[in-house]
């Protein structure tokens, strides 16, 4: 088994009716805060979505203090307003729920020191009553928070981590979307497939849930349920991509329907228990970035919106970052009682952060959501550079002043409009017949389709669009001295290639041109270039290579697979000089 599951982590990217009027007038009568013209403000700005079923894999014996500290330290001063929080992985839970099972629990051993840890740990959370869902309203009501439990919709984790796999899964093989196709074997999972089956996206969905069974659906919301009514928390959060697959056949209207009855079913759920309690209860989704691809999933998010069934989307979920396009989701929830919150998944530079959340704000995002950037598994301390390439396990009280200096910014614009930033384009490979969620597959699954990167760099010309946000005539009307740098990352680059590189039209200099090369004993290179301020624009943005002749003597033509946008406005004039 393998024993580094960050690994994995990295590489996993109708009509209204009578119900709805009910819906739509609860949206005002449970105490939203309104505009005065009925429509309800944002609810949410700045969201902390926290992983929290990995919290359990720490040093044992984990206690309700380290916890604490742990989970919620490190939200407090800061901007963060809303929590979103995970406990679930594959089908268990590391908390004690009366309709769900703990994580690992009908194991008698088990082959690894982590994955004890995992279960022990959350036994000992439960015994000394520090059940996690417990905790989390405890804590984030104290900080003012609002509070919301995620429930992942489907999740693929047991197929590559055997412990992970429930009792109800192993009792109900036939509710699986892999049933009756693929050998369905939690002990070797997808690593025992024969190599014929690893590609495509059947080969790590089969161990699903097809939510075509009333089963499953109930399954689910008997979960759903109690999440929202054991603990004071302020609504429920459904993860819709992680993972997004749910029927076995695409596009069929008599899925999104099975799939909507049960949203009308939590929404109700919702309103039901927000009265008794005499204030609002929030129901947020997480979904792919398509609005078509999505219901060609089953999930109808046009008829969610247009019966006000869910008041928060995030569409993307972090696998999508700087090239998502809002404008077909605003246009969506346009005049409704709904908002868009896209996300970033995994930690990320302060810079790179910056960039992405200033783009998101242009774009018209009512709030931004970060997910899974939690230091335990993406930690780096006080000695090493927050730019390090592998990060690793640290307490809080170890972390980098820099960890998560965000949380302190990016809820208002004023507080890192002059700030640096990086823009990091998205990059996922385009090839077919990969192993497993990867390449095409990949794309296709998550409808990433939008990323343009890596782009074979063969002769000839090619355009790479991007996002700017980064206001710098204004930023020296203030008094800064911004500074922008081009950098390309290019696999097979050589000094005999002969390109041009340019901006919105404007070649770059060659003269300014630099090269270095990431590690002497690989393929890439950085190509960097200083880019006059005046050739960029707010908004959309294009690069354009323009290959003339490559070096005769490479058997390989260079690939475009990384680009960056840097912005610096604390260089100062030295720099604006040289």
């Amino acid at each position: 088994m393998k024993n580094d599951r960050r690994d994995f982590l990295k590489a996993s990217l109708g009509a209204v009716g009578a119900t709805s009027a009910l819906h739509a007038s609860s949206l005002t009568s449970a105490g939203a805060p309104t505009d005065g013209k009925g429509r309800s403000q944002p609810p949410f700005r700045l969201i902390w979505e926290a992983e929290w079923n990995d919290m359990p894999c720490a040093d044992y014996p984990l206690t309700k203090e380290r916890w604490v500290e742990e989970c919620i330290r490190p939200l407090m001063s800061t901007q963060v307003d809303t929590l979103l929080y995970n406990l679930c992985s594959s089908d268990g839970y590391v908390c004690e729920l009366k309709s769900g099972e703990l994580l690992m629990d009908h194991f008698d051993q088990l082959g690894d020191a982590w994955v004890w840890r995992y279960r022990e740990n959350t036994k000992r959370l439960i015994e000394a009553d520090a059940n996690p869902p417990k905790l989390a309203v405890e804590y984030g009501h104290r900080l003012g928070l609002k509070v919301i439990p995620i429930v992942r919709m489907n999740d693929p984790h047991d197929q590559f981590f055997r412990y992970e796999v429930s009792r109800f899964k192993k009792q109900n093989p036939h509710l699986l979307l892999g049933y009756g196709k693929y050998p369905i074997n939690w002990e070797t999972g997808f690593k025992g497939l024969p190599p014929e089956l690893k590609k495509g996206i059947d080969s790590f969905t089969w161990g699903m849930f097809d939510f075509a069974h009333k089963e499953v659906r109930d399954h689910k919301l008997a979960i759903i349920e109690e999440f929202i009514t054991r603990w004071d928390n302020d609504g429920i959060s459904l993860d819709f991509d992680r993972d997004p697959r749910y029927f076995k056949e695409y596009g069929k209207a008599e899925n999104a329907a099975l799939m909507t009855g049960l949203m009308r079913q939590i929404k109700a759920i919702l309103d039901r228990t927000g009265q008794q309690r005499g204030r609002k209860l929030y129901f947020h989704v997480r979904v792919i970035p398509k609005i078509q691809a999505c219901y060609d999933r089953g999930l109808d998010v046009v008829t969610w919106v247009k019966e006000g069934l869910v008041d928060a989307i995030t569409p993307g979920c972090g696998y999508i970052t700087v090239s998502l396009d809002l404008k077909p989701w605003l246009e969506l929830i346009a005049g409704k009682n709904c908002w868009i919150y896209p996300s970033i998944n995994h930690w990320r530079t302060t810079e790179e952060t910056r960039a992405w959340a200033m783009l998101m704000y242009q774009r018209g995002a009512h709030g931004v959501n970060l997910f899974n950037y939690g230091h335990l598994l993406f930690g780096h301390n006080a000695k090493t550079p927050p730019q390090a390439e592998r990060q690793n396990t640290i307490w809080f009280s170890e972390a980098h002043p820099d960890y998560y200096r965000v949380l302190h910014e990016i809820r208002e614009i004023q507080s890192f409009e002059f700030k640096n930033k990086r823009y990091v384009l998205e990059s996922v490979p385009h090839e077919a017949g990969l192993e497993g969620n990867a390449g095409k597959a990949a794309r296709d699954y998550r409808a990433i389709g939008d990323i343009v990167l890596p782009v074979q760099l063969a002769p000839g010309k090619h355009r790479v669009g991007f996002g700017f946000a980064d206001d710098l005539e204004k930023a020296r009307r203030q008094g800064a001295t911004p500074q922008v740098t081009l950098r390309l990352k290019i696999a097979n680059y050589t000094p005999p290639d002969e390109l041009d590189v340019s901006i919105n039209g404007s070649v770059l200099r060659r003269q300014t041109r630099q090269t270095r090369a990431v590690f002497i004993m690989n393929n890439d290179t950085w190509v960097t270039y200083p880019v006059p301020e005046e050739l960029l624009r707010l908004g959309d943005n294009a690069v354009e290579i323009d290959v003339r002749k490559l070096n005769p003597q490479m058997s390989e033509n260079p690939v475009l697979k990384n680009m960056e946008i840097l912005v610096e406005y604390d260089a100062g004039l030295a720099a604006a000089h040289a």
